[in-house]
């Protein structure tokens, strides 16, 4: 199985979840990391309860928990719950987007690598292009190569 995060912001510990319990937590967190960009989770009680180190009824106790109407949620979906069992195995994380949407953080780091490279190769007095040498046309940040490039307009 490849490698795949979840995101899991601080307010977590300090919002409707506080003081829920250790196994709660781990089971949520758990849940978040296997969930990816995917909004449907296969879990199997038995083997998280192993992977944790606690029971398989705490873990079905955490899973009771995560189903359920949560009074203070801030999201009104299905009265605050954070999962919902959709198959023997199966669970679907009902607020995915809200957890994920600080998951576009790769896709921006790699566009401000980008960015600060080809500002780095302009005050170089650089083409901006890869590999070129050139120097830009004036009031332009590429070379008259790559002026006309499909890329560069």
């Amino acid at each position: 199985m490849p490698e795949i995060y979840g995101k899991l912001y601080s307010h977590t510990f300090e919002r409707s979840m506080m003081g829920a319990g250790p196994v709660v937590f781990a089971t949520w967190a758990w849940v978040l990391s296997h969930a990816g960009y995917r909004d449907l989770v296969n879990l199997n009680p038995k083997t998280l309860a192993q992977q944790i180190g606690c029971t398989t009824e705490e873990i079905e106790r955490s899973l009771e928990y995560l189903c359920g109407p949560d009074d203070y949620s801030s999201s009104p979906v299905l009265d605050g719950a954070r999962l919902e069992r959709t198959g023997p195995y199966e669970y679907r994380v009902i607020n995915l987007g809200k957890y994920n949407s600080g998951s576009d953080d790769i896709k921006y780091r790699e566009q401000a690598t980008e960015r600060q490279r080809r500002k780095r190769r302009r005050d170089a007095g650089l083409c901006e292009s890869d590999g070129c040498e050139r120097p830009p046309v004036s009031g332009a940040h590429v070379c008259s190569e790559h002026a006309f490039t499909v890329e560069n307009q």
